[in-house]
């Protein structure tokens, strides 16, 4: 199967390598995905150099999270063949993966692959980051990168929790401003 997969640690663009690799086998509790879509995240990134929290064990296929149509179920039969499915597990910059039921997330078939693939780690990472920020109700946050998936996930968790939020984004400077 093809995949982009790394040898060592360093920058993606001096690392990642398009090839071949061994199509996974799924062990009990696992099922095959076909890798329908994968983000690039600062993650992916920070993995590739290493610096994750999840070590990379090289060689390693990168990619941290993504959605795709389960083509081998598991053993138990809790995920069904043809599910669509999200993710967050490491090597799914891939044709295919195997992963373990407990880090799936079994979506309606009509689900957005755009959004399906970012549907685990932008999540965790938003409510992370807002509990380690301890913003109280009626309290203001601003955030930069107020556009960014992150961001808009954090608006809403702050939003529920009584928290104002500015959020910052980048635009195309003014002609006039100096």
């Amino acid at each position: 199967m093809k995949s982009l997969h790394f040898k060592a640690f360093g920058a993606p663009q001096a690392v990642l390598e398009f090839g071949d690799s061994h199509k996974p086998t799924p062990q009990e509790n696992e099922v095959l995905v076909k890798v329908a879509a994968s983000p690039v995240s600062p993650a992916d990134y920070i993995f590739i150099h290493g610096r994750y929290r999840v070590q990379p064990v090289l060689p390693q296929i990168a990619g941290l999270e993504g959605a795709g149509v389960v083509v081998q179920a598991d053993k138990a039969g809790k995920v069904p063949v043809g599910s669509l499915v999200s993710f967050r597990h490491r090597g799914c910059w891939a044709e295919f993966v195997s992963v373990p039921v407990e880090k799936l997330y079994i979506l309606p078939k009509a689900f957005p692959l755009e959004k399906a693939c970012q549907f685990a780690l932008n999540q965790i990472t938003a409510w992370a980051l807002l509990e380690q920020a301890k913003v109280q109700e009626n309290s203001w946050l601003l955030l930069t990168a107020g556009n960014s998936t992150v961001s808009r996930v954090i608006i809403q968790l702050a939003r529920k929790r009584g928290i104002h939020v500015i959020a910052a984004t980048r635009g195309k400077k003014d002609e006039t401003d100096h």
